[in-house]
């Protein structure tokens, strides 16, 4: 359970990261548009 929370926290974290870097690449792409 306590394994699971962790690693749980770290996914979401890494997921976190991508939307965030998705979202950065977007406006760029809509800035340079």
């Amino acid at each position: 359970m306590h394994l699971n929370q962790y690693s749980d926290r770290k996914l979401r974290s890494k997921i976190h990261n991508i939307v965030k870097a998705q979202n950065r690449a977007e406006s760029q792409y809509k800035a340079n548009k």
